[in-house]
Parts: C-alpha cells; sequence; structure tokens
C-alpha cells in the first residue's frame, strides 16, 4: 500500500498551552477502514479535526500525499479540505422534500455515466427521484457517501459523537464505511463500535499511544487465508515442494499487513503534560 497521509512529530495542546499530545507521528495508507479511540473525548475531536485539514498543530506537519501541509497556501489549504479530504461530522444536512439526485448532486458538476454508474452500485438507482422522506435510514446513509464519492476524495474523516445518530444507526453506517474503504482512507474517531470493521486500531490514553494493532477485520482476513492455506496443503501430494505462486502470496500477504498494521506506525510519546 502507499502511503497517503503522515503525521510527523505532531503535538497538540489545549486554550492554556499545555500538551495534550507530544511528538506522535504515524503513516496512514491510500485505502482502509483505521479506528482511532481515546480516553479524552476533546482530544480526539482535535485530532479528527487535525486530519480533516480543520485545525493545525502546534508543532510538527502533516504530509498528504509528497505535500508538507505546513507550507500551503490558503488556497491550497481549502483545496485539501474541500476536495483531497472529506468529513463526517455532526448530520448528513439532507434537504428536504427534494430527490435523491437533487441531494446527491447540490453543486457538483458530475459525470452523467459516473452518477449513473454510482447509483447502481449503491442500490439508488431505481430511487434516483424519489424524494428523501420516502427513503429509509439505510438509503439516506447512501445519499450521503455518493456526494462524497462524485468529490474524488482520497481520505474520509468520520467522529460520530458530534453526530445525532444512535449506537444502532452507526452499526448500520459501519458496513458502508468498510466498503467505502476499498477505494479510499476511512478513518472513524472515536467509536469503540467500530472495531469489527477496522483494518487498524490506534487507542491513546492521557495522550499517549497505548496501542497500535491490526483490527478485527484485518485479523478475520488472516484466518481465512490462514484457512485456505491449509486446506490447499491438507489437498496436495505430501511430498510436492510449495508452488512459487503460494509462497508470494504468502509473502505479500504478510507485507500487507505490516504496512498497514504496526510497522506502519512510528511513534514517540515522550513528556505528555496533561491538566
Amino acid at each position: 500500500m502507499d502511503v497517503m497521509l503522515k503525521l510527523n512529530r505532531i503535538t497538540l495542546e489545549n486554550t492554556e498551552k499545555t500538551h495534550r499530545m507530544e511528538d506522535v507521528s504515524f503513516h496512514f495508507p491510500d485505502t482502509g477502514f483505521i479506528s482511532i479511540h481515546g480516553d479524552d473525548e476533546s482530544l480526539m475531536l482535535q485530532l479528527a479535526r487535525l486530519l480533516a485539514g480543520l485545525h493545525k498543530p502546534c508543532s510538527g506537519s502533516m504530509v498528504y500525499g509528497e505535500e508538507v501541509m505546513e507550507y500551503f497556501t490558503p488556497q491550497e489549504q481549502c483545496r485539501y479540505r474541500s476536495i483531497c479530504t472529506a468529513s463526517l461530522f455532526c448530520d448528513f444536512q439532507l434537504l428536504e422534500q427534494r430527490s435523491v439526485l437533487d441531494n446527491i448532486r447540490m453543486s457538483y458538476d458530475e459525470d452523467e455515466q459516473e452518477l449513473d454508474n454510482l447509483l447502481r452500485q449503491w442500490g439508488l438507482y431505481g430511487k434516483k427521484e424519489t424524494w428523501i422522506e420516502d427513503l429509509d435510514f439505510d438509503d439516506h446513509i447512501r445519499m450521503v457517501l455518493l456526494r462524497i464519492l462524485l468529490r474524488h476524495p482520497r481520505v474520509l474523516v468520520v467522529y460520530p459523537p458530534s453526530s445525532p445518530f444512535s449506537t444502532r444507526e452507526w452499526g448500520r453506517m459501519f458496513p458502508l464505511l468498510k466498503k467505502l474503504s476499498a477505494g479510499l482512507l476511512v478513518m472513524v474517531v472515536q467509536d469503540e463500535n467500530s472495531y469489527p470493521w477496522s483494518d487498524r486500531i490506534i487507542e491513546f490514553e492521557a495522550g499517549y499511544v497505548i496501542s497500535d494493532s491490526c483490527g478485527s477485520a484485518a485479523a478475520s482476513l488472516e484466518n481465512t487465508v490462514s484457512a485456505a492455506a491449509t486446506d490447499r496443503k491438507a489437498d496436495a501430494d505430501p511430498t510436492a515442494s510449495p508452488l512459487p505462486s503460494e509462497i508470494s502470496a504468502a509473502d505479500a500477504f504478510d507485507s500487507d499487513i505490516s504496512d498497514s498494521c504496526i510497522h506502519s506506525c512510528v511513534f514517540n510519546n515522550t513528556g505528555c503534560y496533561r491538566d
């Protein structure tokens, strides 16, 4: 996986200029589902806003692709917030008494073929002229995700505590966000219920990183690959040598897991002070 976003020695502080998180670094891949959770909700909101380009660290730098955001002009910062990233804070902000198409299109100049393909892919093509009041919650989620996809962002930052939605409703969103993560980086901040869908889980306590590990989704994939490898060995001639393709697949899997999990994170928490 390519590295999409880097946080280099980031320090965040409160209004009293006291460090809440200090000298923390991460590398994030270009696709996947990452969950970040901590015991300090206000710090996690600060981190979510940083990832979405809505906040600046008091020290350290963020790198998007090969571009250091510290040196962005105001126009480049606006481009990052509006095009490179998308964020889900608060509610869906849907237009009442409007159709699915009205809500998805908004002010964007879409390619009609791309729009139709996305509507079919997400099960909304036959409902595109339907008013949103006649749709269920799952369709509302799909509408918002299509609106995001039409902007072609590379990163989606989601902060569930800012929304009015229940735990059950977020439980219906996470599978769709997981589907979305096949093509872009999805980062869910401050909701442990997202863990079963996560490829990677990062946990903070008292401003320190206490855990950075593969999530349940990655572990499930690993078990599936291991089971398949075991079945192949059981069916194969015990005297035969492993096929090169099998060796390559295993090596590739190990490389992918290490890239998206622990080995892709470099952190150095020192002297983190709290109120």
